[in-house]
């Protein structure tokens, strides 16, 4: 059983044996196609509310490509809302095929809780209490508040101010 992971054509001979009898051998012509290669399986990461274009994850120009989702194909995999574990099978004009699979995760949604509107003394250390995120930005921030990148921080105000809080 001849084998070979080089594409190309190859020449062998046939024969077969019966009570140790080799019959007359046959010239056989074999073409070995190159096969499509995708490359890495793949886990991708969203934000809540976005959408992943698959079809810019594996090149896969010349090639006949359909991509499923739990074996369900995806109509449209450049606008995929629901995460999963997604399927590439890709096949080349000589029948070659190569596989590929992208588990989509989907971040939680991000709320953003700048606390209760509130009074604050004149020229007084206020606690502002932000929550809902791993990364805050207060606005407006310094001088006002002693660090606008923390959840918590101190406002010292001479003035009616609002603050606006961003969350990652």
């Amino acid at each position: 059983i001849p084998s070979t992971l080089t594409p190309g054509i190859f020449h062998y001979f046939v024969s077969q044996v019966n009570n140790g009898c080799e019959s007359p051998r046959q010239n056989i012509t074999v073409r070995v196609n190159r096969k499509p290669v995708l490359g890495n399986d793949r886990e991708i990461k969203i934000c809540f509310g976005s959408s992943a274009d698959l079809t810019t994850l594996y090149n896969t120009n010349g090639l006949n490509s359909n991509w499923t989702n739990n074996n369900v194909p995806v109509n449209n995999p450049s606008n995929v809302t629901v995460s999963g574990n997604y399927t590439l099978i890709t096949t080349n004009p000589a029948g070659c095929a190569d596989t590929a699979k992208v588990t989509l995760i989907i971040q939680p949604e991000v709320i953003a809780n700048a606390g209760n509107d509130d009074n604050a003394e004149y020229n007084y250390p206020y606690q502002l209490h932000g929550s809902g995120g791993g990364l805050y930005q207060w606005t407006p921030g310094t001088p006002l508040l002693n660090n606008p990148i923390i959840a918590n921080p101190l406002a010292t105000l001479t003035d009616d101010t609002e603050f606006i809080l961003m969350v990652q």
